[in-house]
This record gives C-alpha cells, structure tokens and sequence, in this order.
C-alpha cells in the first residue's frame, strides 16, 4: 500500500465480505524489536489521518492477537470432547480410561 490507497472500506468489512472480518497490521522493520515494531505500529496508525478514525479492533498486531486468541478459544469450545480433554492433560496417554487419540484436525478451519 503506498501513502495514496487506503484499506479502510476492506477493513469494515464493505468491499469484500469476510466472515470473521479483517484486521490491519504494519509490519516490522528489519533491526526493529518486537516492542519498538508494536510501539511504531500504534503510532502509525494513530497519526494516519483515516486510519486514526477507525475502532481500534481493527488495527494492529495485538488486535489481531486477541481476536485469533478468542477464535481458538470459540473452536476448542466447539470441538468435541476427547480435544478438550486431550488439551487439558496433554501428557496423559489415557483421556477417561481409554487411550488418547492423537490431535490431528483435517476438518474446514472456519466452518
């Protein structure tokens, strides 16, 4: 993206329909530690003069963070019962009495 185009209409879900939305993101520099990266992301997006309008769920690294946490967290719940048991004592060969299946998932991510 260079300092003309913008992806606020994307972002909001307006253009292209996304059904668990967008997030926008500024990547780091090389030399840039993850703390200055975070630090010149939020300035970034704070001085732009659209993006600094937008919610703040929709920019940076630990908005999108959050949201993949809470969607890990929503697929866990949703998962059946032998992956949350599994994930609660991975170490244990034996999840209620029988024996652990191993954790490989092969199903759609988002359905």
């Amino acid at each position: 993206m260079d300092k003309v185009t913008h992806a606020a209409a994307m972002v909001l879900n307006l253009e292209v329909p996304f059904p668990i939305g967008y997030t926008l993101i500024k990547g780091k520099l090389n030399g840039e530690t993850i703390s200055e990266a975070l630090e010149n992301e939020q300035n970034y997006f704070s001085s732009h003069k659209i993006y600094s309008s937008l919610p703040s769920n929709y920019l940076g690294t630990l908005s999108l963070r959050a949201k993949l946490a809470s969607f890990i967290v929503y697929r866990i719940k949703m998962s059946p019962i032998w992956v949350r048991n599994y994930l609660n004592n991975p170490f244990s060969p034996f999840v209620n009495g029988n024996q652990a299946r191993p954790l490989l998932y092969t199903g759609n991510l988002f359905g």
